[in-house]
């Protein structure tokens, strides 16, 4: 039962006692009437109710009372019809709070419904932070409204009896669930991270191996007392927006998936990185041996990603989560560039680079050719970056991600070297 109705029900015997009041008085001279008044702004509309008039005398209306009679859409007038029926002050107070609190929910849900959907969207894109800003703004913007509401109705005296405690906990990884369940999850979150808090060591000191497995045992018990909340889709969907891998998608210059290919490949990563955590048997702990496997595995994630975006937009993703043009790329947002401008440097780049691992492997040249066609590549390259960059953009450029640039012209020291270039081809 909501605080709402359990209220008004109990609103209900002070009307009942009120007519019951009324009754042995029914016959003495009439004082003036009780006025309710009805105008227009509050949670919901008045219940449709029949004039009680057009079938009673007069006199019998006021034993009538109900509940239509009194609530209003104007939370003023609801007020006023409160107080003329008698309502205690503190009951009155404890109606209207219940009856705002609830028509912000729903304004809330009615208002963050359509960011929700989009979680995944601005997670894509290189707006989250936006994204972000846009949820908190939007929640202040409500609790804010509904403050106002309320010290305007209720004056400065309102205290609740008991406030409402909101999570502290970024409201995107929450937020899809219910009031009720975000509250409880937070409620978890914080129960852990004091327990956690309370063992920290003091300075100088170290909490040792045995505070170490204390630290573990706390987050499996937080993770089973989470589990025991939450639906298993619920666990699914939260475990999935708290992990690293929402940070593979979030990193993708140039590239924005649909919600379903966001979903995907997140899921993917996480799955590759929860494989990856896991101990290696005894006999596989050569790392030659390990990062094989790792590399296997990415592979495997590669093909199913290219299985659900296609080969084209597969090549675009893999660009997109390629550092080298995340650094091209936020040089080109510095200077209002399109992204095909960043995508051409890349290009030139890459270009670059793979004829300049070519010469340095290339054994039928001798040292001297093979030093000036490395300088010839750089200076060439340098002048297609400053073309699609400009002057500003290509020094900015060499300063915060350009530093192959400079090492285009190098030879390898050694053997060591070359297999090293080999491997990065």
């Amino acid at each position: 039962m909501s605080t709402r109705t359990a209220l008004i029900l109990s609103l209900g015997l002070n009307v009942a006692l009120a007519a019951a009041a009324w009754w042995p008085a029914r016959n003495q001279p009439a004082s003036a009437p009780v006025t309710l008044v009805t105008k227009a702004i509050t949670n919901r509309a008045p219940e449709a109710a029949e004039d009680a008039r057009t079938h009673s005398p007069p006199q019998e209306t006021s034993a009538r009372l109900h509940w239509s009679m009194i609530e209003s859409e104007d939370y003023h007038a609801y007020i006023a019809n409160l107080r003329a029926i008698g309502c205690p002050e503190p009951t009155i107070r404890d109606i209207i709070y219940a009856d705002v609190s609830e028509m912000f929910v729903r304004k809330r849900q009615a208002s963050l419904e359509a960011m929700e959907r989009q979680f995944w969207d601005f997670l894509a894109s290189d707006k989250t932070q936006r994204g972000d800003d846009e949820w908190q703004m939007k929640y202040d913007a409500l609790k804010e409204e509904k403050e106002k509401l309320l010290k305007d109705l209720l004056g400065d005296s309102r205290e609740p009896t008991a406030q409402k405690w909101r999570p502290q906990y970024p409201l995107a990884q929450l937020e899809f669930l219910s009031e009720e369940k975000q509250d409880q999850a937070a409620r978890i979150f914080e129960k852990y991270n004091q327990l956690r808090r309370d063992m920290q060591a003091q300075p100088g000191q170290s909490i040792g191996p045995d505070g170490r497995e204390r630290f573990k045992d706390l987050m499996q018990q937080q993770e089973a007392d989470l589990k025991q909340l939450l639906t298993r889709e619920e666990y699914d969907e939260y475990k999935l927006r708290r992990s690293s891998a929402v940070h593979v998608v979030q990193n993708l210059y140039g590239f924005e998936p649909t919600e379903e290919e966001s979903r995907a490949i997140a899921r993917l990563q996480m799955e590759l990185e929860e494989g990856l955590q896991k101990p290696d048997p005894p006999a596989v702990r050569d790392k030659q041996t390990i990062l094989a496997a790792r590399q296997q595995a990415q592979k495997r994630m590669d093909e199913i990603v290219k299985g659900v975006l296609g080969d084209d937009r597969f090549a675009e993703f893999k660009r997109a989560s390629d550092p080298r043009f995340q650094e091209i790329y936020r040089v080109a947002g510095r200077y209002d560039l399109p992204p095909e401008v960043a995508v051409r440097v890349y290009e030139i780049r890459d270009a670059a680079e793979h004829e300049a691992n070519r010469l340095r492997l290339d054994t039928r040249l001798g040292e001297d050719q093979r030093q000036a066609a490395l300088e010839a590549i750089e200076q060439e390259t340098e002048r297609a970056i400053e073309e699609n960059f400009g002057v500003s953009g290509l020094k900015t450029y060499k300063r915060y991600g350009g530093a192959w640039l400079d090492a285009m012209a190098e030879l390898p020291d050694d053997d060591n070297s070359v297999e090293e270039i080999d491997r990065r081809k």
